[in-house]
Formats: C-alpha cells, sequence, structure tokens
C-alpha cells in the first residue's frame, strides 16, 4: 500500500470529531469538550452547571432521616440506629468540620451498650457528604457487605478507600467486594491507611 494509500485509510478509520466526543462522554462524567461563546460557557452549559452545583449543595446540606431514607423495615432488620456527632447540623459540620470527627457525649455510651462486643467488623454509614447517595446505595450494599463477611473473613487485600459509588461510577456490587477485601487485609496486616495496596477481586453476585 502506498503512502497515500495508509493516509486514506486513517482518514477512514479515524473518528470524527462528535464522534470522539462521545466517546469521551461515555467514559467519564467529567465535564469535558464543553466548548465556549467567546470567552465564557454557553448557555446550556451554564444552566447544567448551576443545576449540578444546586444538587450538590442539597446532597451536602440534607439532614439524614432513618425512617424516610431507608425505611423502618431495612432498620429493624439490620438493627441500624442513630448516634451524632458533635457537629449539630450540617450547617455546623460544614463551617466547623472538625466537630465532625468527634462523636457527642452520649454516642459513645449508645455505641456500647447497641453493638456486640468481641466482633471482628463493624460497619458504619456516614452521611457526612450525601445524604442521597446514604438512601440509594445502602439498602443495596449493607446485605452484600454481611453476607460477603460471613463467607469471607480472611481473603486477599484491598485498598482503604472506595469512593465514587453511583450509577456513572463504582456499582454497589463492586464496590461492597472492595470494601470486604479492604478489611480481610486489615485484620490480616494489622495495619491501615496508604499501606494497603489495592488487588481488585471479581465482584459479589447479587
Amino acid at each position: 500500500m502506498t503512502d497515500e494509500g495508509k493516509k486514506s485509510n486513517v482518514a477512514r478509520t479515524a473518528p470524527n470529531g462528535r464522534e470522539l466526543e462521545r466517546r469521551v462522554r461515555e467514559q467519564t462524567p467529567a465535564r469535558l469538550m464543553e466548548g465556549r461563546a467567546g470567552s465564557s460557557y454557553r448557555t446550556e452549559t451554564q444552566l447544567r452547571l448551576r443545576r449540578d452545583h444546586a444538587a450538590a449543595r442539597d446532597a451536602v446540606r440534607t439532614e439524614l432521616d432513618l425512617i424516610a431514607d431507608l425505611g423502618q423495615e431495612f432498620i429493624e432488620r439490620w438493627r441500624i440506629f442513630e448516634v451524632s456527632t458533635r457537629a449539630r447540623t450540617k450547617e455546623e459540620y460544614l463551617l466547623r468540620p472538625d466537630l465532625g470527627r468527634t462523636f457527642d457525649s452520649g454516642a459513645r455510651d449508645a455505641i456500647g451498650a447497641q453493638c456486640p462486643h468481641g466482633c471482628r467488623l463493624q460497619i458504619a454509614i456516614g452521611d457526612g457528604l450525601s445524604v442521597r447517595a446514604v438512601a440509594a446505595q445502602v439498602p443495596r450494599m449493607l446485605p452484600l457487605l454481611i453476607a460477603g463477611a460471613a463467607q469471607r473473613g480472611h481473603s486477599d487485600a484491598d485498598r482503604n478507600l472506595v469512593s465514587n459509588i453511583h450509577a456513572a461510577g463504582v456499582p454497589p456490587v463492586e464496590a461492597a467486594a472492595r470494601i470486604l477485601n479492604l478489611v480481610a487485609a486489615m485484620l490480616r496486616e494489622r495495619t491501615s491507611g496508604v499501606h494497603l495496596k489495592e488487588q481488585l477481586q471479581p465482584p459479589l453476585q447479587p
């Protein structure tokens, strides 16, 4: 094939601008290739930014309501109870995140009274960043975590942080498997944090 033929073949197989944009957008929810009108975003992009910003603010500031967000039956089945940090509201937590790192005066007593003693795994659900994420993902993830923990308490290592759990990110089934691997690694290595390296495992079956 001549050089001209090669160039022609490349031109025919390379994606055009619209196709490339479509492929990029399928891979990430990040705002890429948005384009501009003069020195500003286009009107459509500006409206999406405002909408997403408002949704993010609502997600962070919304207070957790166990019964409304998780349901009475689910709470009773998994014996979920609520404790608070020294940050009394989300507004105070945003202004003073240090208060969200320590329990209030009654939380330790509640945990000591309601959590079983001598167990090797205790699951805590935090609503600091998004109540919507708790309501959407916990009903799917918690049964997987408990079932998986009962089947295997000692397996290969995983990582110390599993985040980005949502429809366009890490699926709950995969997240539950990764968390279980992390717990096993922490128990085996008697350490946590950056010392643990992730080794991906097959996802749990729902």
